[in-house]
């Protein structure tokens, strides 16, 4: 039986560089294009919103892992079954923090400026994990905004490992009033036990 979505393995992902669009599913696309000089490989998604086919860009492959590109795609497919348009909800949501660095914005930063010292390509897995998966749900909040609360809020792995990664964009980050990494520690090392979820966080 053929797969309707999921139909891209990751080693695919990983090797493809053939010009063209590779169907993921469900909308989903690897897209590939190339000159002389470099090849591009990124996500996109593609929808029919009022009778045209709009293409969503979802970032480079470099950066956004096929688990997080399959998420970003069913989120705009929740969106056009809803009646909107995505493209257009990105816009007002980046319109509302306009002039602030989101968290995902930031992340991202750091791992295009961290990349060619990350020789071990687990290592840099690891890393691209956290920042985009295990993290999503804090990539679009304003890096002013997330402190310890809006980090406990959020799947377990980024809780244990804020005192590692998570910490990291501030710090690459810089400058006057940039968040410290006591900001966002959920407890002190002394501390065992499970971590405790605020009261303001939504069931899980």
């Amino acid at each position: 039986m053929t797969r309707s979505i999921h139909k891209l393995s990751a080693r695919a992902v990983a090797t493809l560089r053939k010009p063209g669009r590779h169907s993921d599913g469900g909308g989903l696309y690897l897209s590939i294009s190339s000159n002389a000089r470099t090849t591009r490989r990124r996500w996109v998604f593609l929808y029919n919103w009022r009778g045209k086919v709009r293409e969503m860009g979802l970032g480079s492959v470099d950066i956004v892992p096929l688990a997080r590109a399959r998420q970003l795609a069913a989120d705009a497919r929740v969106d056009v079954a809803a009646g909107g348009d995505p493209i257009e909800e990105r816009k007002a949501a980046r319109k509302a923090t306009q002039g602030k660095k989101t968290f995902g914005e930031v992340a991202d930063a750091l791992i295009e400026a961290k990349g060619a010292a990350w020789r071990n390509p687990k290592h840099r897995a690891q890393w691209v994990m956290t920042l985009t998966i295990h993290a999503a749900p804090l990539r679009s909040l304003a890096v002013d905004e997330i402190d310890t609360e809006a980090v406990l809020c959020a799947p377990p792995p980024v809780a244990l490992q804020v005192g590692n990664r998570i910490a990291a964009p501030w710090a690459n980050r810089g400058g006057a009033g940039c968040c410290t990494r006591e900001r966002i520690h959920p407890r002190p090392p002394s501390q065992s036990g499970p971590l405790a979820r605020p009261s303001r966080c939504s069931p899980s």
